[in-house]
């Protein structure tokens, strides 16, 4: 298998691209990349975040969102039609009670 190693921009592979909540509520994003890895802020998911992975759809789930959740969620993986490594934003924000 050959893949093609160039980053590039794909909002169309994270759903919803932005999400806005009231703190408390459940908060989920779908990715749909191959091997997929996500991060908050620039750096790797914290661990009170929940990841679901299959083949080619990859969620996360963010279990009653604080304003510490707030910021741009990334998706980086392997596009499934053509092989290239991609990334896609979210943006979450929490709105306080």
């Amino acid at each position: 298998m050959y893949v093609k190693i160039s980053l590039v921009s794909d909002q169309t592979r994270i759903s919803p691209v932005t999400k806005t909540v009231i703190e408390g509520e459940d908060v989920r994003f779908t990715c749909i990349l191959q091997s997929a890895q996500w991060y908050f802020n620039n750096m790797l998911l914290p661990p009170d975040i929940r990841v679901q992975n299959n083949f080619s759809q990859n969620i996360i789930t963010i279990s009653q969102a604080t304003t510490e959740n707030n910021g741009f969620y990334y998706c980086s993986g392997i596009r499934i039609e053509d092989g290239v490594k991609v990334m896609s934003r979210a943006t979450l924000s929490i709105q306080s009670k």
